[in-house]
């Protein structure tokens, strides 16, 4: 619930920045593999997809994350982070 309330305010771009900083969860500035991990696993046990294997599901988290990587350095800054997101 504090995660709607805190993206009902705000533009598109300020809503973006606010997930990043949710999905940073040490606060070093980028998202690592292992963040970005903990978060995909958590949105396929809340949207109940027990369906897809967890073969399948470590597959789409490495592409997705890569794909976010788009400077190959293994992290995804804001920079990054604002420009996957943009694309949709």
């Amino acid at each position: 619930m504090l995660v709607i309330i805190a993206l009902s305010s705000g533009s598109q771009m300020e809503n973006i920045e606010k997930i990043f900083y949710m999905l940073d969860f040490n606060n070093d500035g980028v998202i690592s593999s292992e963040e970005y991990e903990l978060v995909t696993s958590d949105i396929f046990l809340l949207a109940n997809e027990r369906k897809v294997s967890m073969s399948t599901q470590d597959h789409l988290t490495k592409l997705t994350y890569e794909e976010m990587d788009s400077n190959k350095d293994g992290e995804v800054d804001l920079k990054e982070f604002i420009k996957d997101q943009t694309l949709m």
